[in-house]
């Protein structure tokens, strides 16, 4: 039972993503909340089956009676605090499947996307309209698509993009930014993103494998400015730090990532200059920045960027927020997490350096890194899906499920200067 949890929870949070964002029914049910209990169920089996299972049966309990008193009493409070104790399960569960094996998270995100290319691939090109049907980021123009049609595959109009240039492109967003199998481009940015990192860890200096074609193709259909900035940032960070064979694949990836982007310039020249615009830079960037701006009172801002504000209009409000830091400034109790917050930080870089060598926690450390970059750019740390791989970086809390094999074999493959994938 527990090897069918270990597979099969990452492709049910997968599925729910899309299944919930479109909340499809059948008979009236709600597919994405039975799924949901399905995946709660799952989760607490695998976290019971940790040395904290005792933890795990009070947070499961407790999520219990306070929704049982959030249906009579409700408010903000019993949501939240509901939201965070359920989280722990899923992080718990997370570091146990991935904390000893993070190739295995690697391995089923190389499988999502290589699924999901084809997809985007007909989104792009406006093959149907019907692989447009569950894109949730049409409802951002209430003209293509009304919040209460999200889900209904209502007929969305599609244009050629291949070989068109700019001038003759007329431009969708489900197009320009394809959601693959997902239902929304942040979203699966945020997951290609982690596999970028995964991919630079895990792939080898010898040869180029499918995952890293996989992992180059995705990044690149996805347009999404977060991938690109995590994608370069660790890349040139590879290329300029670390040991020899790891500079091979860095290269490797930044030649194989040139090549697809190229590629994707001679074949879609239309989308990509209108991706890569000055009008797309400043909305992705100067939402955000307004937003954390505003957030930590600097009022002032839009006096200096005037004409900023100005371009972006309709799409920026001040009572929204564009970022999961923002929704975490914003929320008038995020002063009492700040506290917690610094002490488990400190536990985190103690349990690095109780494990022998920083460089052991790598994939940790490297994947909690991206977890919080991505936060920057989408509210997503709310969802199962995303707690659950953040179980893999936070693995260096849980001590008790450490394999002391786990590290000191990386130990001794670190000692004889050994490429890190041989270390693993």
């Amino acid at each position: 039972m527990y090897n069918i949890c270990k597979y099969l929870l990452m492709p049910l949070l997968w599925i729910n993503i899309t299944v919930a964002g479109n909340r499809w029914e059948i008979s009236g049910l709600n597919i994405g909340q039975i799924i949901y209990w399905v995946i709660i169920g799952l989760a607490f089996y695998v976290s019971w089956k940790t040395p904290y299972k005792r933890y795990v049966l009070f947070l499961f309990v407790l999520t219990i009676g306070l929704r049982i008193l959030e249906s009579f009493i409700g408010g903000e409070v019993l949501y939240i605090l509901r939201l965070s104790v359920l989280s722990i399960i899923f992080i718990i569960a997370g570091a146990h499947i991935y904390g000893n094996n993070p190739k295995l998270l690697h391995r089923q995100l190389i499988i999502f996307l290589a699924l999901s290319i084809p997809i985007m691939i007909l989104q792009i090109l406006g093959t149907s309209s019907f692989f447009m049907g569950w894109d949730a980021d049409y409802a951002h123009n209430i003209t293509i698509l009304n919040v209460d049609e999200v889900g209904t595959f209502k007929e969305i109009a599609v244009y050629p993009t291949f070989m068109v240039g700019l001038d003759a492109l007329h431009y969708q967003i489900g197009q320009g930014r394809p959601v693959g199998l997902l239902y929304a481009n942040n979203v699966l940015s945020i997951f290609v993103s982690i596999s970028v990192v995964l991919n630079l860890i895990f792939s080898k200096a010898s040869r180029i494998n499918l995952s890293d074609i996989v992992v180059t193709v995705s990044a690149v259909l996805v347009m999404s400015k977060t991938v690109f900035i995590i994608l370069i940032v660790f890349y040139s960070s590879s290329f300029l730090f670390k040991l020899p064979s790891k500079r091979i694949v860095a290269a490797k990836l930044i030649g194989l990532f040139l090549i697809f982007i190229i590629l994707y310039y001679f074949l879609f020249p239309g989308l990509f200059l209108a991706n890569f615009s000055e009008e797309m830079l400043k909305t992705s960037f100067f939402l955000r920045f307004f937003d954390l701006m505003t957030v930590i009172g600097i009022n002032d801002i839009g006096i200096i960027f005037h004409d900023n504000l100005v371009y972006l209009g309709g799409l920026y409000n001040k009572e929204e927020s564009y970022s999961q830091i923002g929704v975490f400034l914003r929320n008038k109790y995020f002063l009492l997490v700040l506290f917690p917050l610094f002490i488990f930080s400190l536990i985190y870089l103690n349990n690095v350096k109780k494990s022998g060598e920083f460089f052991s926690c790598e994939v940790h450390i490297v994947v909690l890194i991206v977890c919080v970059l991505t936060q920057f750019a989408i509210p997503f740390a709310i969802a199962p899906s995303f707690q659950f791989i953040f179980g893999l970086a936070l693995y260096p809390l849980f001590k008790k499920m450490w394999d002391p094999m786990f590290y000191s074999n990386r130990l001794n493959c670190i000692r004889t200067n050994n490429s890190y994938i041989e270390r693993i």
